[in-house]
């Protein structure tokens, strides 16, 4: 039998479409760590011994409880593990939260090879554990039950996206679920319950590391009595196990499978150490060839950021490399243009750079971001990972990827988030300074942070004499070297070494710089000139740029110019592919022209050569282009027409044909938002804007990648119809709940519930009540809860909406049973019950059985 099974799911493992949850349980924890995480028996055993030490008077509790550990079974344990609970004051108790850290906060993986067995399953991955060991060993981050959109992402992606806490984390203790009791709190969560469904029905389920005893808990009791209603067809659940020695020192008969469960035993030797060969025979062999890099998905700034050509910043250069080997932060200060990403870049070239940190040297900019959280989720992005959850979600990837080996990275622009909130962007950057194995480089504008431990460039100071003319040659030729003028411009630069490179870049094929000299006086006092205009850091970047396009090679390629007001907008730059079709209609610009533009703007230095095929301008450069470069009516409305459309496509993540588009949508994050922002400023109303808002939104609702700034402006702005206001306030409340922002998300409902009530739309007010009263049962206040079910559900009523009415009399047995009212909770699920099957709502009535199940 166990060979047929063993068949059965080397087969499920090797698929490609649907493969098996891995589950893994306390003996998976306990092998890697040799022994030191305990098992659920230990783990309670010790949270008896705490109570004992916080109050005298609980020896005789201690003593009864040890023995009812000792000879009870797992409702024994259960009842057990309720006490010690309660006498720890709550989940929601730092008593709670200490003893927990205390036991399984400070574990860490010592061996590897059953983890990496587990990983190399290619497997979606839970665990019933509290502990760290997998996020640990596999770099990948920790998924809360609580994380709707992380935990159904982990189902639908091919590959493992995060390891699901089926039982809560040690960082969250609110949400751990130890006895029945706080199962019984955590497991009327609705979305929670049919996801776990989902997985069991659409996928075969591995149980690796899990006892007797911790498959008849209340949480895998529940989904049996789920999967007793679907017996016929609900696929397999394979229980990996040891072949057991009885009292007389024979093997043991294996468990008989249990049917109605669709648990099947599968033995895999004598030995806990006969499980690896089983699990590496599960999938395809890999070619030694084909062995991918662990760090493959890890986004290395040699395919993002060009090595910049630097002159003169050779002591700047090596005292940042020195720093980022020491695992000290270093922070480059100084003003625009003035070649603070050139350096931190250069750095990250170095050979000893390259030599200790391999590819895991990344590029974060933060030039987009709009709250100061950003400066974790853009690190977590360019480790090739999804920057979802709260900060200390995020703080633990960093945690986990630099334990396992160092990351040097470019913190870019920081002086966006520091705008917007210096005390909290400072706090953030402090804590991400402070990560064993990340070397920072953080490059800002104006005043350096304070970050402890941190060297500091303070401000970046001008090029020399020397290594400006050494520049200004590079580029424009060595016949300038002895040009009587030169002396003159490079005073006038006054050593800003952007401006040295776009004055050079026009000198390059002239005879002489005489009348470049008469252009740069002749800029510089019109730009004087203009009315509140003094000079400053930013000026000689808008004089050189003013003689670039007014430069002869602009003038001959007038496409060009108009190119530079799309990029103006475009922090994400512009794939060169897309130039004829935003500069003119089909046909009418052809490759060669488009070609021709971007050449220009190559030559002139405006733009980058990169070797994604992707224009894109400096950050000063677009600042002083968006001023001065208007873009033509057509290219405005070509441009905001393509990306509403990407806009609308985005909507797709997290379905089926999200495979479809995603390259495309992902490729424009960083300029989703802004072109959103252009078309809602236009005053332009269109059912096409609304589509791409609500894309943005769910784009950034699943990936928490980009910025929905838009959303917020349409809504400000009162762009479009009210009830369309309404949706977007909804989407910007989910987005707010998505990062556990509950106060943010509520007066976003209320602001939603505001207008739905305005225009008599009774259905998104119910729903807008619904959601509050979601939040209020997340805050655990049960009455605010219950009050708004009752509230929706008269409004369900009024309408006929059966399911919405239906939803709300589900939520209050949910509350009921949170108060252990199991009579007043029955009722409502059997209510609720007779609803769902009027209108022919499975998943719903399912929930419903489940939940008296429960009672």
């Amino acid at each position: 039998m166990t060979e047929f099974l063993i068949e059965e799911l080397q087969r499920a493992v090797r698929s490609s479409d649907r493969k098996p949850l891995i589950v893994c349980g306390a003996g998976v924890s306990t092998q890697a760590t040799n022994g030191a995480a305990p098992s659920w028996a230990d783990l309670i055993h010790s949270g008896v011994k705490r109570v004992e030490d916080l109050d005298a008077n609980a020896g005789a509790w201690a003593v009864e409880s040890r023995q009812k550990l000792t000879t009870g079974h797992t409702d024994a344990w259960i009842a057990v593990a309720n006490e010690v609970t309660e006498k720890l004051g709550g989940a929601h108790n730092a008593e709670f939260a200490v003893w927990l850290e205390g036991v399984v906060g400070k574990l860490t993986p010592e061996r590897r090879d059953l983890l990496d067995a587990i990983m190399a399953l290619g497997c979606p991955i839970a665990t019933t554990n509290y502990d760290d060991v997998l996020t640990q060993a596999t770099a990948l981050p920790a998924i809360s039950w609580s994380d709707h959109a992380g935990t159904l992402r982990l189902l639908r992606e091919p590959t493992p996206q995060g390891i699901l806490h089926l039982h809560g984390h040690w960082r969250s203790p609110e949400q751990v679920v130890l006895g029945s009791k706080s199962y019984g709190e955590h497991s009327a969560d609705s979305r929670r319950k049919l996801l776990q469904d989902i997985a069991t029905l659409d996928r075969p389920t591995v149980f690796i590391g899990c006892s007797q005893d911790g498959l008849t808990d209340p949480d895998f009791s529940r989904l049996d009595s789920f999967l007793s209603e679907w017996q016929d067809v609900a696929p397999r659940r394979y229980w990996l196990i040891r072949q057991e020695i009885d009292g007389a020192g024979k093997l043991a008969l294996p468990p008989s499978p249990d049917h109605p469960r669709r648990l099947f035993p599968v033995v895999f030797g004598k030995a806990y150490d006969d499980l690896l060969p089983l699990l590496r025979n599960l999938p395809l062999p890999v070619p030694a060839a084909q062995v991918a890099d662990p760090d493959d998905t890890i986004h290395c700034i040699d395919q993002h950021e060009p090595k910049p050509e630097l002159f003169g910043r050779d002591s700047e250069i090596e005292l940042i490399v020195g720093t980022l080997l020491a695992g000290k932060p270093a922070i480059v200060a100084g003003g625009p243009g003035m070649g603070k990403t050139a350096v931190a870049t250069a750095a990250l070239y170095d050979p000893r750079i390259i030599a200790w940190f391999h590819r895991r040297r990344i590029f974060a900019s933060l030039e987009t971001a709009t709250e100061p959280r950003a400066i974790l989720a853009k690190l977590v992005e360019a480790l090739g990972l999804p920057p979802t959850g709260d900060e200390v979600s995020l703080l633990r990837i960093l945690e986990t990827n630099a334990a396992e080996r160092p990351i040097a990275a470019i913190l870019d622009n920081a002086e966006t988030v520091f705008e917007l909130d210096r005390q909290e962007s400072e706090r953030l950057l402090n804590l991400a300074a402070q990560i064993e194995g990340l070397s920072l480089a953080v490059t800002i504008r104006g005043v350096a942070p304070h970050i402890i431990g941190a060297i500091a460039i303070e401000d970046l100071p001008k090029l020399t004499p020397v290594a400006a003319r050494d520049a200004f040659v590079a580029i424009a030729g060595a016949s300038f070297e002895t040009d009587p003028d030169l002396p003159y411009l490079l005073e006038a630069l006054d050593g800003h070494a952007l401006s040295i490179q776009l004055v050079a870049a026009q000198a390059s094929g002239l005879p002489t710089l005489k009348g470049l000299r008469e252009r740069w006086d002749a800029a510089h006092a019109d730009i004087l000139h203009r009315p509140g205009e003094q000079e400053s850091r930013l000026t000689s970047v808008k004089v050189s740029l003013a003689l670039s396009l007014g430069s002869r090679r602009m003038q001959s390629t007038p496409l060009a110019r108009r190119l530079v007001g799309l990029l103006a907008l475009l922090p994400g730059g512009l794939a060169e592919a897309d130039v004829p079709s935003l500069l003119g209609e089909r046909g009418v610009v052809t490759r060669a022209k488009a070609s021709e533009a971007s050449g220009c703007l190559h030559q002139l230095r405006l733009v980058e050569r990169r070797s994604d095929r992707r224009l894109r301008m400096l950050t000063p450069l677009r600042e002083c282009a968006r001023q001065d470069v208007q873009m033509m009516p057509g290219d405005r409305q070509r441009l905001i027409d393509r990306y509403l459309m990407i806009g609308s496509k985005a909507d797709k993540i997290g379905r089926s044909d999200w495979g479809q588009v995603r390259e495309e949508v992902e490729a424009e994050v960083d300029n989703l938002d802004p072109v959103c922002s252009l078309a809602v400023e236009s005053g332009a109303s269109s059912s096409a804007m609304d589509r791409a808002l609500i894309g943005l939104a769910e784009f950034h609702r699943f990936s928490a990648r980009g910025a929905v700034n838009s959303l917020t402006l349409a809504v400000a702005r009162q762009n479009g119809q009210a009830a369309q206001r309404a949706v977007l306030m909804l989407k910007l409340g989910q987005i707010a709940l998505q990062r556990s922002d509950h106060a943010a998300a509520a007066a976003r409902y209320d602001e939603a519930l505001v207008l739905y009530r305005r225009i008599g739309a009774v259905h998104g007010e119910a729903n807008c009540i619904r959601s509050l009263g979601d939040i209020a049962r997340r805050r655990s206040d049960h009455a605010a809860a219950a009050a708004r079910f009752d509230a929706a559900l008269v409004l369900y009523r009024r309408i006929g909406n059966v399911h919405g009415e239906a939803n709300c009399i589900f939520s209050l047995g949910d509350i009921a049973l949170r108060r252990s009212d199991h009579a007043a909770a029955a009722a409502r699920y059997d209510a609720a019950l007779v609803l769902y099957r009027r209108i022919g709502g499975v998943l719903g009535e399912a929930n419903c059985i489940h939940s008296l199940g429960d009672i």
